[in-house]
């Protein structure tokens, strides 16, 4: 039963030393690594700017598809534009104009406002 007993205790042992080695080995490979850096200074470069090229491309595609979705609904809402006519224009040829503009499919509204209403 002896034998049974100690190898356990050596288990949790084994299992307690592997548990608190991590830490150092982990350590110790972020140096090796800094070090195999070191020495190979160009194709770390090179593996940097991959990895920027890698990130900086689907957030250049997102910021594209974001932009171009903007310009998309800005030219589908619709557009007002105002006119001013001289103030030599009679109250009838600017009533024919309101009728002459209306008279377009793409024209949805066309409001007129006289000198004497603007001003109010």
């Amino acid at each position: 039963m002896s034998n049974i007993h100690s190898s356990g205790l050596k288990a949790r042992s084994s299992l307690l030393t592997r548990i608190l080695t991590l830490p150092i080995r982990h350590v110790q490979q972020a140096i090796g690594s800094l070090g195999d850096l070191w020495r190979t200074p160009f194709t770390t470069v090179m593996t940097i700017f991959v990895l920027g090229i890698s990130l900086a491309l689907p957030a250049t595609l997102h910021l594209f598809v974001k932009n171009a979705e903007q310009v998309s609904e800005q030219w589908d809402s619709a557009s007002q534009i105002t006119l001013f006519l001289k103030l030599s224009t009679s109250e009838r040829s600017a009533q024919n104009l309101v009728k002459r503009i209306s008279l377009y499919n793409d024209v949805a509204e066309v409001r007129y406002i006289s000198a004497v209403q603007a001003l109010k």
